[in-house]
C-alpha cells in the first residue's frame, strides 16, 4: 500500500530562531545556538542563588548546562560529533577488554576500581535523572529505566534492586526503551538525551539476549548531526515493524530495525498506539517557537496527517485511556514561557479537540499554580488511569492530578520536602502505570518514584541506581574511608561521610568544591556560574564567600582550589583571578588576564611555588610566576580545546594540558619551559575528548580522564594505556589522587564516584650481558634479568644482528666497531620500565711480527716487534705486554 511523506512545517513568526528551537535542530551548529541564546539574553540576568536554590531554574542555567557539555566536544569544523565516532572508539576499547580477558590476564590494569556511591538514595537528595521507563510484557516485576549518561538499568523485583548490563556503553544516554511483546529477550533502546541534549546518542541499539549485549541497527546517523531518539513503538501483531520518533522525524522499519524509511521530517517527541486498533498511532512534535502538532496515522505509521496544532504551543504530551478508545488527551506547554498552555481532549479519535483547562499553571514550580513560567520544554509527561478514563496525572516540575478529564487539578507532589504535600524530586520526564495495576511510576531528575494510592503518598525506588552525573569532587587526604564532596547535575552538592553515608548538603547544580585537609570540618561548595560557600561544621550550614561582585559571573563550572600545601589559601578564577589567605573571608585580585567576555574554565597553582599560577579558557592560557603582578600568554601551539592544566608537583616549569576534542592525536601536551613550547604526548589515547589530568608526585605517572574512562602514562613509556579495570566506560570529569593511601578517585558524569589503586612501581627492568667490550664480529649473549612479572619485552640492539627481539635470551653479533646502547623495555599490564647497557665494539686488530735478524748463534739475542692496526693491548706467550721484546736464544 503506497503512502506519502508528511513534512510538517511550523507556522513561525518573522523572527530569528530561538535557542530552544536550534537546540533540537539537527542541522544547527553550536555557534548558532550560542548566538541565539545571547540574542535572547543580551545580559545574563542571573540572581545569586539562595541558600537552597530552587530546582526550577531560569533559561541561562539550562543553556549553561548544555553549553558546558558540548563546547569542547565539537568536531574540528565546529559541527556536533556523530555518535558513531564515539561508538567506534567504544567498540575498539571493548574489543581490547575482551581480548585481554580471553587471554586469562587481568582485564586491563591493577587499578581495580570499585563504586563508592551514591548507591543508596542520598539524604535530602536524589540518585540522578531518569529519562524513560519500560515494563517487561509478561513479567511486570522486570522493569528497565534509562539514564541520560548512565546507560540502561534493570530491576527484576519491581524496583527494589537495580543492576546495569551496559557498563561498556555507560557514556551513552538512553531516552527510549521498547520490549518485543512476542519475544521479550529482544529489546530496543533509543540513545541520546531527549530532554536536555547534553550527552551522546548513536541511534537505536538492539539486544537479542535480554540486554546483555547490544548492536547497532539501521537507524544510526553517521553525519555530524546532534540527533536523538525520543520514543520507540513496536507493533504487537507484527513485532518486526517498528516506529521511532526522533529529532529527525518519524522513521519506520519492517525488518526488526535492519532498514528504516523516513515518514516525517519534523522533530517528533512521542508515539502512542490506539488501545484497540493498532493501525492507529498518534505522535506529537516539538517546536519551541510554537507550532507543535499532534499527528495521526491510520495505516501503522506509513503516512501521517496533522489533527491538531497551535502556534502558541512548543511541546505536547499525549495519553490514550484503555477504557475509552475514542478519547485522546494532550497536555500542552506554552511556547512563550513553557508554562501550562492547556489540557485538550478529543472524543472522536483525534478528529476534533476541545480545551478542558488552561489554569492553574500545573507546569510551574509552586504549589498554588500561580507561577508565571514553567519548564514544559524540558519536563512534560501525562498518564491516564488504566480503568478510569477521567483521571489524569500531569508531570512538570511537580505532579498534578485531575479527576474530571482535565477540567480541574490538584497538586499531589512537591519538589520541596517537609510540607503537607508529598515529596517527589523535581522535573518529571517519564510517567506510566505499571501494567495490570494502578501503580503510577515516574522518572525524574532524582530517579524513580511510585505511588500505589493515586498520589496520596510516594515511594522512592531509586536506591541502587548508580547514575549520578558528577562535575567535580574533593576527597580528604590520608584516609582509607575518606569524606567526599561531589558537585552534581540536578542533585546539588553531596557529602559522603567516613562511614559511607551520602547526603545532599547544598542544593541546585553542584560544581567545584574542596575540603580542608588540616581541619576537615571546613569545606567548600559552589553552584553554577561561580557562587561559592563555606561550611565550618562539615556541611550542616553554609555561608557565602564569593568574591565581591562576582556572584553568577563565572563559567558554568567556575575554577576553585585550595593551595596544595596551605589549606587556608584559596583561589578562584572568573575573568579575574582571586586569592584568599583566610579561607575565603577576604579576597585579593591577582589581575584579570582574560579578555573582557572570557571566563576561566581551568586554574592551577604550583605546589612548589605558590607564585606560579596558570589560568585560561579553551582558547587562551596565561601564566604568572610572581603571584599575578604580570601575566604571560603561553598557549601558543595548543589546540583550541584545552580542558584542564596540571603543574608538575616538583617543577613549576613543567606543565601538562588536556584537550577535549575529536581531533585524532591532539589530546595531551606537555611543556618543560613554562609553556613557551609544547610537545604532543597523545600516542595511545583514543580519539575521544580528554577532560582532566593528574600527576602522581612520587613517580611522575600521569592519569587522564576521558569520555570513555581513564588512561595512564609513565615517564619511561612512549604511550598511554587504559587504566580503569572495574570502571564503566563512562565520562570521567575529575580525578583526585591520594598518595598517602595510594588511591585514585574518579568523578563520573553518569555513574557517580569510583575509587581505584594508584600504580605501584614494582617492575624493574634489568639486563645481563656476557660482555660489554668486544671486537668487531664477536657475539654477546643477553638475558632479561628484570624483577617483577614481565608480560612483554622489547629489545633494541643498535649495530647488532639481530637488531630487535622479544625473547628472554638472545645472542647478538656486532660486525662493526662503535659504541652502542642496548635497550630493554618490559611491561606488566600498564606498568613499563626501561633498562640500558652500553656496548663497546672495538676494531678487530691485525698484526705482523718483524725480527731484527733471521739467523743467529746460540746465546745471541734478537728483537721481535709487533705492528698492526686496532691494537690496544699486547700479550706475548713469554708473558711480556710491550710492543717490542728481546729474545735470547738458548740450545738444549
Amino acid at each position: 500500500m503506497g503512502g506519502f511523506m508528511l513534512i510538517v512545517v511550523s507556522a513561525l513568526v518573522a523572527q530569528q530562531p530561538r535557542w530552544h528551537d536550534l537546540l533540537r535542530d539537527t542541522n544547527a551548529r553550536f555557534s548558532d545556538i550560542e548566538q541565539a541564546f545571547l540574542r535572547e539574553h543580551s545580559q545574563r540576568t542571573l540572581e545569586p542563588p539562595s541558600e537552597q536554590p530552587e530546582e526550577g531554574e531560569e533559561d541561562a542555567v539550562f543553556f549553561g548546562r548544555w553549553a558546558d557539555f558540548w563546547r569542547l566536544r565539537l568536531m574540528p569544523d565546529g559541527s556536533f560529533p556523530s555518535g558513531q565516532i564515539l561508538w567506534h572508539q567504544l567498540q575498539k576499547k571493548i574489543a581490547d577488554q575482551r581480548q585481554r580477558t580471553g587471554k586469562g590476564t587481568r582485564t586491563q590494569s591493577s587499578a581495580n576500581f570499585t563504586h563508592l556511591g551514591p548507591t543508596d538514595i542520598p539524604t535530602n537528595g536524589g540518585a540522578g535523572r531518569i529519562n524513560c521507563i519500560a515494563f517487561h510484557p509478561t513479567n511486570t516485576n522486570v522493569v528497565l529505566v534509562g539514564a541520560p549518561s548512565g546507560g540502561l538499568w534493570k530491576s527484576t523485583d519491581g524496583g527494589s534492586t537495580w543492576s546495569s548490563s551496559t557498563d561498556t556503553l555507560a557514556t551513552l544516554g538512553v531516552s527510549a526503551i521498547a520490549f518485543d511483546p512476542s519475544n521479550p529477550q529482544v529489546i530496543y533502546i533509543g540513545t541520546g538525551d531527549r530532554d536536555a541534549r547534553d550527552t551522546y546518542g548513536v541511534g537505536i541499539l538492539k539486544s537479542t539476549d535480554g540486554g546483555t549485549t547490544w548492536t547497532t541497527t539501521g537507524l544510526n546517523w553517521t553525519t555530524n548531526q546532534n540527533r536523538v531518539v525520543s520514543a520507540i513503538l513496536i507493533f504487537p501483531g507484527t513485532p518486526s515493524t517498528l516506529l521511532a520518533a526522533t529529532s529527525n522525524g518519524i522513521w519506520r522499519s519492517t525488518d526488526g530495525g535492519q532498514t528504516w524509511s523516513q515518514r516525517t521530517t519534523t522533530y517528533a517527541m512521542e508515539l502512542h498506539q490506539h488501545p484497540t486498533d493498532p493501525t492507529i498511532v498518534f505522535a506529537s512534535t516539538y517546536s519551541q517557537s510554537g507550532g507543535a502538532a499532534i499527528l495521526r496515522s491510520t495505516n501503522s505509521g506509513i503516512s501521517w496527517s496533522i489533527v491538531w496544532s497551535n502556534n502558541a504551543v512548543n511541546r505536547i504530551a499525549l495519553a490514550l485511556p484503555p477504557t475509552a478508545p475514542r478519547r485522546v488527551y494532550a497536555l500542552c506547554s506554552s511556547s512563550s514561557s513553557s508554562s501550562f498552555y492547556g489540557l485538550y481532549m478529543s472524543l472522536d479519535t483525534g478528529s476534533t479537540w476541545s480545551q478542558q483547562s488552561s489554569s492553574p499553571n500545573i507546569l510551574g514550580g509552586n504549589t498554588s499554580g500561580t507561577s508565571s513560567s514553567g519548564q514544559g520544554w524540558y519536563d512534560l509527561c501525562l498518564a491516564v488511569h488504566p480503568t478510569d478514563s477521567t483521571m489524569l496525572f500531569a508531570g512538570g516540575i511537580n505532579i498534578w492530578r485531575s479527576t474530571n478529564s482535565g477540567q480541574g487539578w490538584t497538586i499531589v507532589s512537591y519538589w520541596v520536602a517537609g510540607t503537607s504535600i508529598p515529596y517527589v524530586h523535581a522535573d518529571q520526564h517519564a510517567m506510566l502505570f505499571k501494567p495490570g495495576t494502578t501503580d503510577l511510576w515516574v522518572g525524574n531528575d532524582g530517579g524513580v518514584f511510585v505511588t500505589t494510592n493515586l498520589g496520596s503518598s510516594w515511594t522512592d525506588l531509586s536506591s541502587g541506581l548508580a547514575i549520578l552525573q558528577v562535575y567535580r569532587m574533593s576527597v580528604t587526604r590520608g584516609s582509607t574511608t575518606p569524606v567526599i564532596l561531589a558537585g552534581t547535575q540536578d542533585n546539588g552538592t553531596n557529602r559522603r561521610t567516613s562511614a559511607g553515608a551520602w547526603a545532599q548538603v547544598y542544593g541546585g547544580d553542584g560544581m567545584e568544591n574542596g575540603i580542608d585537609w588540616v581541619t576537615p570540618s571546613t569545606m567548600y561548595c559552589s553552584v553554577y556560574y561561580g557562587s561559592f560557600y563555606r561550611s565550618t561544621n562539615s556541611g550542616s550550614s553554609w555561608s557565602s564567600i564569593t568574591p565581591s561582585g562576582e556572584a553568577s559571573n563565572g563559567a558554568w563550572v567556575t575554577p576553585f582550589l585550595l593551595h596544595p600545601s596551605n589549606p587556608q589559601m584559596l583561589y578562584a578564577a572568573y575573568r579575574t583571578v582571586y586569592r584568599s589567605t583566610n579561607r575565603g573571608t577576604n579576597w585579593t585580585s591577582l589581575g584579570a588576564p582574560l579578555s573582557t567576555n572570557a571566563r576561566a574554565s581551568y586554574l592551577a597553582v604550583a605546589a612548589s611555588d605558590p607564585n606560579t599560577i596558570v589560568v585560561g579558557t579553551a582558547t587562551a592560557m596565561y601564566r604568572t610566576t610572581n603571584g599575578g603582578t604580570t601575566w604571560t600568554a603561553i598557549g601558543s601551539g595548543l589546540p583550541s580545546s584545552v580542558s584542564s592544566v596540571a603543574i608538575d608537583p616538583s617543577d613549576s616549569s613543567i606543565l601538562w594540558a588536556s584537550c577535549s576534542n575529536w581531533a585524532s592525536g591532539q589530546k595531551i601536551f606537555r611543556s618543560t619551559d613554562g609553556g613557551s613550547t609544547w610537545t604532543n604526548l597523545s600516542t595511545g589515547l583514543p580519539n575521544v575528548p580528554v577532560n582532566c589530568i593528574a600527576i602522581d608526585p612520587r613517580s611522575g605517572n600521569a592519569y587522564v580522564g576521558t569520555d570513555i574512562g581513564i588512561y595512564l602514562r609513565q615517564p619511561g613509556s612512549s604511550q598511554w594505556v587504559s587504566y580503569d579495570d572495574g570502571l564503566p566506560n563512562v565520562i570521567v570529569r575529575d580525578i583526585e589522587l591520594d598518595t598517602a593511601t595510594n588511591r585514585i578517585y574518579a568523578a563520573t558524569y553518569g555513574r557517580g564516584i569510583w575509587r581505584g589503586n594508584l600504580l605501584v612501581q614494582s617492575l624493574i627492568a634489568s639486563i645481563w650481558a656476557s660482555s660489554t667490550t668486544i671486537c668487531a664480529g664477536d657475539t654477546i649473549r643477553f638475558a632479561d634479568a628484570s624483577s617483577g612479572s614481565v608480560s612483554t619485552r622489547s629489545w633494541t640492539f643498535p649495530g647488532g644482528i639481530p637488531s630487535v627481539s622479544t625473547d628472554s635470551m638472545v645472542a647478538v653479533r656486532f660486525p662493526n666497531p662503535g659504541i652502542y646502547q642496548v635497550q630493554l623495555v618490559v611491561t606488566s599490564g600498564p606498568a613499563t620500565d626501561t633498562a640500558r647497557v652500553t656496548i663497546t665494539v672495538n676494531q678487530r686488530p691485525t698484526v705482523t711480527i718483524s725480527l731484527s735478524a733471521q739467523a743467529v748463534c746460540e746465546g745471541d739475542s734478537i728483537i721481535a716487534t709487533a705492528n698492526g692496526t686496532g691494537i690496544t693491548r699486547y700479550q706475548w706467550n713469554t708473558g711480556d705486554t710491550t710492543q717490542r721484546i728481546v729474545i735470547r736464544l738458548r740450545w738444549h
